[in-house]
């Protein structure tokens, strides 16, 4: 995973020649313990500054190589890599350097370096860098585990309130709240014998996510700002379920029973299989499928598709295109993670606008930009804001009674 990383003290005034490779070594093998003092890493963020491409690669290959033994470390967001790759090159405009290399030396300068480098080789002359420290004032908690079940008798339960135990008993099965937060459906008695299929409905706010997992064994992710609809016991035909917003599925196989999902436009069919469904977007609905086969409908006009893994239907008003995609960027919430390759300002801002349950007004005209990188989605709003803060970015949190807004300038 790529992360974003905070590491060593400001940049101080040193001797630029103060390390030489020796020091440099001995410097990699106590970074990867975390014991190094802040005149050493002051040293090697100021040869950072100046060192070639080939320095670059050899000082990340000789970290990968201790970093093997110690998978804890964070590593850098891929927001850094065009400010990086500008220093690059700099430092060897003639050769051309395969993209994976070109990251994989941006990365350590970051990883081990910090975010200091990266403001050092970004900030124009003469220019005094303020924006991280009016993010750091913007400082919204990130959301959580946080969801409300309606039952089919109208009762709702707040699930991130209440008590890990038995919360309900429907139609012969039984609905628990497990010690780790997750929602289980278990069917305990003759589920269906009242005749009528009963419905409950899973539902996150902004800033919540939940996890479920359905009495035929299926499991659901909710994304923040979503439902889920669905029957307390799959006793039809279909297994039949209802979204909006975004849902990871991972599905039982059951060939004698298809697993179905339904949004205001489109249904998927699914025998067994993972996929993703975003609706956030009513205008462009994405089924992207990680496992196994669906076949994605348009409810309006009838075309079909049948994904593969590594596919994605979109469905775009009427028409029903098909295209590949990134799975990591599709699959990272569910995981822990905002994921982006290339995307705009308008998407990333409204990821944080659902995740830390604040209205997000883009004001003026701001520069087209692509955004790449991950950015943990237990970040602090001002972290994430201060990462966003190197596109020459300005916040500014209003408030209007009890609702805020964040307000997104140019300079």
């Amino acid at each position: 995973m790529i992360f974003f990383q905070r590491r060593g003290p400001s940049l101080l005034p040193m001797c630029l020649t103060c390390m030489d490779q020796s020091a440099r070594n001995g410097f990699l093998e106590k970074f990867n313990t975390g014991h190094f003092t802040e005149e050493e890493h002051e040293a090697f963020v100021n040869w950072v500054k100046q060192a070639g491409q080939e320095e670059l690669e050899a000082v990340w290959e000789q970290f990968s190589a201790l970093d093997q033994g110690n998978p804890d470390h964070e590593a850098p967001s891929l927001s850094f890599r065009e400010a990086l790759e500008r220093r690059l090159d700099e430092a060897d405009r003639l050769r051309r350097i395969p993209y994976f290399k070109r990251y994989a030396a941006a990365s350590v300068v970051v990883l081990l370096a910090g975010a200091s480098v990266f403001y050092f080789l970004n900030r124009k002359d003469n220019t005094t860098e303020t924006k991280p420290a009016m993010a750091a004032k913007i400082n919204l908690p990130p959301g959580g585990n946080k969801a409300i079940l309606t039952l089919s008798d109208g009762k709702t339960i707040t699930l991130d309130d209440i008590q890990s135990g038995q919360l309900a008993l429907e139609n012969g099965v039984t609905v628990k709240k497990d010690a780790d937060g997750k929602l289980n459906y278990t069917v305990t008695g003759k589920a269906g014998h009242t005749g009528e299929t009963v419905y409950n409905t899973l539902t996150t706010p902004r800033g919540g996510q939940y996890q479920v997992n359905l009495p035929d064994g299926s499991k659901v992710w909710l994304n923040a700002a979503s439902s889920l609809s669905f029957p307390v016991n799959f006793t039809g035909k279909q297994r039949k379920v209802s979204i909006t917003g975004e849902a990871y599925f991972e599905i039982t196989k059951n060939r004698n029973q298809p697993f179905i999902v339904q949004t205001d436009r489109q249904e998927v069919e699914v025998l067994g299989t993972a996929f993703n469904v975003n609706s956030y977007d009513e205008a462009s609905i994405r089924t992207s499928l990680v496992d196994g086969s669906v076949r994605v409908s348009s409810r309006a006009s009838g075309q079909q598709t049948i994904l593969q893994p590594g596919k994605q239907s979109v469905l775009d008003g009427q028409q029903l295109l098909t295209n590949n995609f990134d799975m990591e960027n599709v699959t990272a919430w569910k995981k822990g993670l905002f994921s982006y390759t290339n995307a705009s300002l308008k998407t990333v801002m409204a990821d944080f606008e659902r995740w830390y349950d604040v209205e997000v007004v883009i004001e003026g005209n701001i520069p087209d930009f692509d955004f790449t990188g991950q950015i943990p989605r237990s970040f602090t709003s001002a972290r994430f804001l201060e990462i966003m803060s190197v596109y020459q970015l300005k916040f500014r949190l209003d408030k209007d009674g009890n609702k805020q807004k964040l307000i997104v300038t140019a300079p």
